[in-house]
């Protein structure tokens, strides 16, 4: 859709990931089999959704 020229693209359930991982594909032209740089845009997109759980967001210690 993205690579058609769609500005908002409404879908099912997706990972969080893929909010990163699809824009980044369409925009540098990736092809399905581009491990490398798909891998890297799950990480990417993974650290964007889950950084604040990975910096302390999960610390409930509170006393």
């Amino acid at each position: 859709a993205l690579r058609s020229g769609a500005d908002i693209v409404v879908t099912g359930r997706v990972t969080d990931a893929a909010l990163v991982t699809g824009p980044a594909a369409a925009h540098f032209g990736w092809r399905a089999d581009d491990w490398d740089a798909l891998a890297g845009a799950v990480v990417a997109g993974h650290i964007l959704e889950c950084g604040a759980q990975a910096t302390g967001g999960n610390y409930a210690f509170f006393t």
